[in-house]
């Protein structure tokens, strides 16, 4: 499972999602055009950033989670691709394919997710590998020490001429 630490820009997304996905966001934006909704996002229209999510949020989340195959991971993902689009709007080329760019940011944010997710694992296998090999050793060490003390404490309780030899 996923976790994320929320910054500013992520709060704010969010909010806009919700806000404007429940409220009644101006019905002209449903009948424009892709192109239109992109021209009017670079200019922070949160009405068409609204129709985006309405059009595509379930496409986002399809392929997503078809690639995942674990819902919370991908709703961190949908919002993640959301995010992204909201904080890049303005350096999104107007004349590009919106289905296109989402997709394509959908399938680099799950890879990602899936390499720091391999490393995690790959971390922990050789932490557990560590642990292995070296457990043995530190129970050997421990047990060669506790030996050495009642030893010790044996060679105490013995008279003085026994002592000398030890």
């Amino acid at each position: 499972m996923a976790t994320h630490q929320y910054n500013i820009f992520d709060i704010y997304v969010k909010f806009i999602l919700h806000s404007l996905y429940t409220s009644n966001m101006s019905p002209k934006c449903r009948v424009l055009s892709d192109h239109e909704l992109l021209i009017l996002l670079k200019e922070e229209s949160r009405d068409a950033f609204a129709e985006i999510y309405r059009r595509y949020w379930s496409l986002v989340y399809m392929h997503a989670l078809k690639m995942l195959k674990d819902e919370d991971d991908t709703r961190d993902i949908l919002q993640d691709v959301f995010t992204c689009l909201w904080l890049n709007r303005e350096t999104i080329d107007q004349n590009s394919n919106l289905g296109g760019y989402l997709y394509t940011c959908t399938r680099n944010k799950v890879l990602d997710l899936i390499a720091k997710q391999r490393v995690r694992v790959n971390y922990l296998d050789s932490l557990a590998s560590f642990i292995e090999a070296n457990s043995n050793h530190i129970i050997d060490s421990i047990t060669e020490k506790e030996l050495a003390q009642a030893l010790e404490k044996e060679i105490q309780q013995l008279p003085a001429k026994m002592k000398q030899i030890f």
